[in-house]
């Protein structure tokens, strides 16, 4: 639970998570942080990581449409991948 904790905070400050507004540059990856946290709410931990992914992957796609690049690698890049 701790390593989920950490990815989220790890991922967070990429998009300044103050808030969401109208203008939000990445609504896709917001969705999958708030997605993370319901599951992990319910305890679902293999789903609340499999969202984690998923909220990666849109903030890279987000960074590279912005012409940012990918975000650099972090603690979820140590997680099992949900295909093995």
């Amino acid at each position: 639970m701790r390593a989920l904790a950490v990815v989220v905070l790890a991922l967070s400050p990429a998009l300044g998570l103050a808030g969401s507004t109208s203008s939000d540059p990445c609504p896709a990856y917001r969705e999958h942080l708030a997605a993370a946290r319901a599951l992990l709410t319910r305890g679902d931990r293999a789903r609340a990581l499999a969202e984690l992914r998923d909220a990666r992957r849109a903030l890279d796609s987000c960074r590279r449409s912005t012409g940012q690049g990918p975000v650099a690698g972090g603690a979820g890049d140590r997680s099992p991948s949900r295909d093995g």
